[in-house]
């Protein structure tokens, strides 16, 4: 998976098994969803929240909300919007 501009801490699959978050030193949360051709790509970024590496991320048990763990000992909750939105909540 390319996207993170530096190195990925943690991935989670989310609880249907068809997206997957990662996170790390790049201060993001990444979705990504596979395409038709088998690779996977990017579907959503999630930044602005945490200002130090993003250690860890989790999904809801329901797969609408992330949430991440940074250093900069913050908790950050993203609400997933459908058509690729979210709403940020610190923590």
């Amino acid at each position: 998976l390319r996207g993170h501009d530096d190195r990925v801490w943690h991935a989670a699959w989310s609880p249907k098994g068809d997206a997957l978050a990662t996170c790390g030193a790049d201060r993001t949360v990444r979705v990504w969803r596979p395409a038709a051709d088998g690779s996977w790509r990017c579907v959503q970024v999630l930044d602005e929240a945490q200002s130090r590496t993003v250690r860890t991320c989790a999904w809801s048990p329901c797969g609408k909300s992330i949430a991440a763990v940074s250093f900069d000992a913050t908790t950050a909750v993203w609400r997933l919007e459908p058509g690729g939105g979210s709403a940020a909540e610190e923590a």
